[in-house]
């Protein structure tokens, strides 16, 4: 529903949102004062205690999401090195076996992690999904599971190999479940919703100055709008211009294609 957003830059997606949100505080404000719907200065102290309380719950609950949007867009960040971790690890894992299988599963590594940063990543960038992946990481798998060790060191170089393999698949797992994740339509109604109250709130104390009551209305209208641009450039990890980048991954290919050009016993 919501996925043209991550088609916007992000400067412009950062200042928009902030203008909009400024504006349409500063209007909201102007409306009240315009008619006349503000409190007389004997109710100001009465409704802001009620105010308070409704700016705490909404603070508490914004604060949470918050939070567990940035801890969602860590963990992505973790599982992409995860799995460059076990990539590297696993083509190391290759040194132990003989040189017709060694060869075999590097260049299987190889087109796994070639096909996932250069065409997967940006598929799962817009929202969709790429099954010559998952093929790619199976046939690994598969050509891994179907080795015959000969001795005692080919079979611990299988058995490091297989747990190294396991290692990159749940890392994958968990980068592609979290990294398209929301915060869900029911809490992005509960956050408009609840900035709605609680500035709409805020619009009809009355005071000496109308200026300065504009002036307070548009800070606290930009500072919604910081919230939600903060929320939207780290909701759904894997998507848009500014989601998680497969660096780490990019660097142990390189690594990778750098070591199978180096001359093996």
């Amino acid at each position: 529903m919501w996925s043209w957003i991550y088609g916007i830059p992000l400067s412009v997606l950062g200042i928009g949102t902030v203008l909009v949100s400024t504006v349409v505080s500063v209007a909201a404000m102007w409306l009240v004062a315009r008619f006349g719907w503000r409190l007389d200065a004997e109710d100001n102290e009465a409704a802001g205690y009620r105010h308070a309380f409704v700016s705490v719950v909404y603070a508490v609950a914004l604060a949470l999401i918050v939070v567990a949007v940035h801890e969602r867009h860590a963990r992505v960040e973790q599982s992409v090195l995860d799995e460059a971790n076990a990539v590297g690890d696993l083509s190391r894992s290759f040194d132990g076996m003989p040189r017709g299988a060694r060869e075999r599963l590097q260049q299987r590594l190889i087109a796994y992690v070639t096909d996932e940063v250069n065409d997967e990543w940006e598929i799962v960038r817009r929202g969709g999904t790429r099954e010559r992946t998952w093929t790619l990481a199976d046939d690994l798998m598969r050509q891994l599971q179907r080795l015959e060790p000969v001795d005692k060191r080919d079979e611990r170089a299988q058995n490091h190999a297989l747990t190294q393999a396991e290692k990159l698949l749940d890392a994958r797992r968990t980068r592609l479940f979290m990294g398209q994740r929301g915060v869900g339509n029911v809490a992005w109604a509960a956050i408009i919703v609840g900035a709605v109250i609680t500035l709409g709130f805020a619009c009809v104390f009355s005071g000496p100055s109308l200026r300065a009551h504009l002036l307070m209305m548009a800070m606290a209208g930009a500072m919604f709008g910081v919230m939600v641009f903060f929320l939207v450039a780290l909701d759904r990890p894997l998507r848009g211009p500014y989601g998680v980048e497969p660096t780490h991954l990019r660097n142990q290919l390189s690594v990778i294609e750098r070591l199978t050009t180096e001359p093996r016993p």
